[in-house]
């Protein structure tokens, strides 16, 4: 049994849609700070297009117009620059932009996990200092250590990334059952269904995007290859 591999990167782009413009005049600072979008997630994802071989789904505007890692409940699905608007105009973000994206990648997950489980691997990037302190985490790997499959392939996934020269931490810089699509999913898929990654790279590591793209690579492989294998096989 193959273990089957969807790729999506929520903060590819600050990209702002023409008819919401004008709530964008003042905002060129946020909009190519982190606040604005992951910056190298888009290149992380295309990298993981060729070597995992799928098509990576890509929400292609920036997350200040509304928020699509976060729960329509959230307090942070829209930001200061949207929230001004109408609840009807609200309501229409939702159906044009954040529903769209996540309902594709729900469809694509539920339709390949007929066939066994299925490996989700969020790309996203994060600043380097928060709050006047370094995060001390070159790669994050987030996920939830309480679902099994996620633990066991997070270890793998670990092993096969240590010692290449990064600090890789899990769950770091954030918690991987904290709000974002990965957790809602798990709420729709058993544990033997879906297995939901943040993939987080230190945005001070931009510069060399392509030394860390090739370890990623090679590290997923090698996990994907050791869970198959180790885990899979003996279902």
């Amino acid at each position: 049994m193959k273990l089957q591999v969807v790729v999506s990167s929520e903060h590819d782009s600050n990209a702002v849609p023409e008819a919401y413009q004008s709530l964008f005049q003042h905002a060129g600072a946020d909009l190519e700070s982190h606040r604005g979008w992951d910056q190298g997630s888009h290149e992380i994802a295309e990298y993981l297009k060729e070597i995992l071989k799928v098509k990576p789904f890509v929400y292609p505007y920036t997350r200040l117009l509304i928020e699509p890692n976060r729960s329509l409940d959230n307090g942070d699905l829209f930001s200061e620059y949207s929230r001004k608007l109408s609840a009807g105009e609200r309501d229409a973000l939702i159906r044009t932009f954040y529903l769209p994206h996540r309902d594709q990648v729900e469809s694509e997950i539920a339709r390949l996990s007929i066939g066994g489980p299925v490996l989700h691997l969020g790309v996203h990037t994060f600043t380097p200092h928060w709050k006047g302190q370094k995060r001390e985490v070159d790669i994050g790997i987030l996920f939830d250590p309480g679902r099994q499959y996620e633990s066991q392939f997070a270890y793998q996934l670990m092993s096969s990334l240590s010692g290449k020269g990064f600090t890789v931490r899990e769950n770091e810089p954030y918690l991987g059952i904290a709000d974002g699509f990965t957790t809602y999913l798990r709420g729709r898929f058993d544990d033997e269904k879906y297995m939901g990654f943040e993939l987080e790279v230190s945005q001070g590591l931009l510069n060399r995007l392509d030394q860390v793209n090739t370890i990623l690579g090679e590290g997923l492989l090698k996990a994907i290859g050791e869970f198959e294998d180790q885990v899979l096989l003996q279902r």
